[in-house]
């Protein structure tokens, strides 16, 4: 009688990316959709500037109530100014989150192979909220390693960056999205580190080429990162990647 043959089990594939092609492939998809994206930024750079102009007329109040001889509209220019200060600051503090979530979704939206319009520059509270939170928890993280000796913080920060990524584009809870991104950077710090690295490099080459080089860099890094998220989700747990979430 014939013994049938015990087949060795599979060993699962090691998951592995590659920095320059990843790079490369963020440059590629920026410059497809440069139409988008570059209209986003300067939207987003429109607004910088506008509260920037904003926050320089308080301080020139405050400048005028200094300066002020009479006590009575001394007082009143310095309440004012401050009171305009802060106004000023926290319309800055939430439409600057509104449309950084808004340029995340876009950009992930491009990496993910997917359509993406300037009207997302301005998304829904919900995608909002999930983009603030997501970012808040994970500089807490970072926060909190780099209190205890500055490796953890390094370590944490790299094995729980796609946290943001997961919230928002998978609309996983906040418990989900630490555990799935552990997993997602499992085996490849050190390369994502070195990727980093990298990311620093091509930052340094768009400051050499003035204000539009660093612009262009920021947004090519963006894309390539939301690339690199792509990737690693879809060799974690296809399922989930290629599941379709509005």
């Amino acid at each position: 009688m014939a013994t049938r043959k015990k087949t060795a089990p599979r060993e699962k594939k090691k998951k592995d990316f590659s920095i320059g092609g990843t790079i490369q492939t963020g440059w590629e998809i920026a410059a497809e959709h440069v139409s988008v994206l570059l209209p986003a930024v300067l939207i987003i750079s429109a607004i910088s500037i506008g509260f920037a102009l904003l926050q320089a007329g308080c301080n020139l109040l405050m400048t005028a109530a200094d300066h002020s001889d009479q006590e009575g509209v001394k007082g009143a220019l310095t309440v004012l100014s401050l009171l305009f200060l802060g106004f000023v600051l926290i319309v800055r503090i939430v439409l600057n989150t509104w449309v950084e979530a808004g340029l995340f979704i876009i950009i992930l939206r491009f990496a993910t192979q997917r359509d993406a319009q300037i009207r997302d520059l301005f998304p829904t509270l919900e995608k909002t909220w999930k983009y603030f939170l997501g970012c808040l928890l994970l500089c807490l993280v970072v926060l909190g390693g780099v209190i205890l000796l500055i490796v953890p913080g390094v370590i944490w920060g790299i094995q729980y960056q796609y946290v943001p990524y997961l919230m928002v584009d998978k609309g996983l809870s906040v418990g989900e999205a630490f555990q799935l991104s552990a997993r997602m950077t499992q085996g490849l710090k050190w390369k994502l580190f070195l990727y980093d690295l990298c990311l620093c490099g091509v930052g340094l080459l768009g400051l050499l080429a003035c204000c539009i080089g660093v612009v262009w860099a920021a947004v090519v890094i963006q894309v390539a990162s939301a690339c690199l998220y792509r990737n690693l989700l879809l060799q974690t747990d296809r399922r989930l990647a290629v599941k379709k979430v509005d």
